[in-house]
């Protein structure tokens, strides 16, 4: 609930940004509702409980706030608004920071270089220039073929793909060089 901001009464605001009376003291009040307020159905989300007993555990980011949990990352108290369910983990916002900044922690990345999709570019784009494509590829083939070898257990990213494309670009980069030491070895003893 909305509280009036000179006599602390609650306030039902059914719109927004629209300037509402306070029935008690008759003070414009504007309510504006934060995203992170509601619930996934729309509804205002309960406020966490403030720390009535002394001795009880308060929120590491909320001093006046009692805590419910601790993050299972660093083992901060967290009140019910600072803590985040990542993976069947409880942490704070802090350790998902630490965690996306650190590289190798697949689940937290991100941004990831997709290797295959580049070496297929590799092999793909020179042909695009119709005139120079078969003697580019000479040259793209063999950084595409060594993307394949040296990222092959790179990360995939966090939407699933499958190993197809980077099968596919080895394929067509062994094809190719293949192709070319063919070429060169035709045309030295046969040329």
């Amino acid at each position: 609930m909305i509280s009036c901001a000179k006599c602390e009464i609650p306030l039902p605001f059914d719109s927004q940004g629209t300037p509402e009376y306070c029935p008690n003291c008759r003070r414009s009040c504007v309510g504006h509702q934060f995203p992170a307020a509601l619930t996934t159905t729309g509804e205002i989300s309960k406020p966490a409980e403030s720390v009535n007993v002394l001795g009880e555990a308060s929120c590491f980011y909320h001093d006046t706030k009692r805590a419910v949990v601790a993050c299972d990352g660093c083992g901060r108290y967290l009140c019910s608004h600072c803590q985040a369910d990542w993976l069947g983990r409880t942490l704070c916002l802090g350790c998902i920071h630490t965690q996306r900044e650190v590289k190798g922690a697949g689940e937290f990345q991100s941004r990831v270089t997709l290797y295959d999709n580049v070496a297929l570019s590799l092999l793909i784009l020179p042909f695009l220039t119709l005139i120079y494509g078969f003697f580019l590829v000479m040259f793209t083939a063999p950084v595409a073929l060594y993307l394949v070898v040296r990222h092959r257990n790179a990360s995939r990213g966090i939407v699933p793909r499958g190993r197809w494309r980077l099968v596919l670009a080895g394929a067509l980069s062994i094809f190719v060089v293949l192709a070319w030491v063919g070429f060169i070895v035709a045309a030295v003893f046969f040329g």
